[in-house]
């Protein structure tokens, strides 16, 4: 829109308007000679008075429709107003802060992930509304996931971040090594699964075990067997 008012109007528009003006003023000299003939006719008593006043409407109907004909092309010709120009830029001003603010509100309300990965699960279906503060994705980022282990207490003291580990996974021949990447300073019970029955009341630390070496990405959540070969149990 904007544009078209810098432009101005199209040639083809003025050229339009000229003809209609054109059309206009041939009415207005057949109408200006009928009202001139009607008139002598009536001078002479050839006829009636109603006859020439119609022509005389016609005449001033004429005359208005060559004048809006002339005022409508002085119009195109002159071009754009200021004042429209004017109004126009302040209109496309106001329509670019819009889409800024748009795009602002897109970012803020955007959810981006700090690194690249895969989506593991979605809690939430879509149309739920989750509280401020849950988790709606989890990833798994980085080519390879972490092993995470529960370290029994007695190994506590020998594993720290940077300590050596193999890792044992069912369907591998190849024990894979690894290092620890951190463990948790605060003790948690250890669960059913992880110990024998005879040391399921031990306190454990949770350890994350970061592999080396292996080109292809473990399958999530499969069962592992870490040990520490330079974390001497204690006595």
């Amino acid at each position: 829109y904007y544009s078209e008012l810098v432009e101005g109007p199209r040639a083809e528009t003025i050229a339009e308007q000229r003809a209609r003006l054109a059309g206009a003023e041939d009415e207005l000299k057949f109408r200006q000679t009928e009202f001139e003939r009607l008139n002598a006719l009536l001078e002479r008593g050839l006829t009636s008075a109603e006859a020439r006043d119609q022509a005389k409407a016609a005449l001033d109907s004429a005359q208005a429709a060559r004048a809006a004909g002339a005022a409508r092309l002085s119009e195109l010709t002159a071009g754009t107003r200021a004042e429209q120009l004017r109004q126009a830029e302040q209109a496309v001003t106001a329509a670019a802060a819009a889409v800024r603010s748009y795009e602002l509100d897109r970012a803020r309300l955007t959810v981006r992930a700090p690194v690249a990965g895969v989506v593991d699960s979605l809690p939430f279906e879509r149309g739920e509304q989750p509280a401020a503060g849950q988790v709606v994705a989890v990833l798994l980022a980085g080519d390879q996931a972490h092993v995470r282990v529960y370290v029994p207490e007695r190994l506590r003291v020998g594993v720290s971040p940077g300590t050596r580990a193999e890792v044992r996974v069912d369907g591998l021949e190849a024990t894979l090594s690894g290092r620890v990447r951190r463990i948790e300073s605060a003790a948690s019970f250890t669960p059913y699964f992880a110990l024998t029955e005879r040391d399921r009341g031990r306190l454990s630390y949770v350890a994350e075990v970061e592999i080396d070496g292996y080109e292809r990405r473990l399958p999530d959540g499969i069962p592992v067997v870490v040990s520490f070969p330079d974390a001497a149990p204690a006595r």
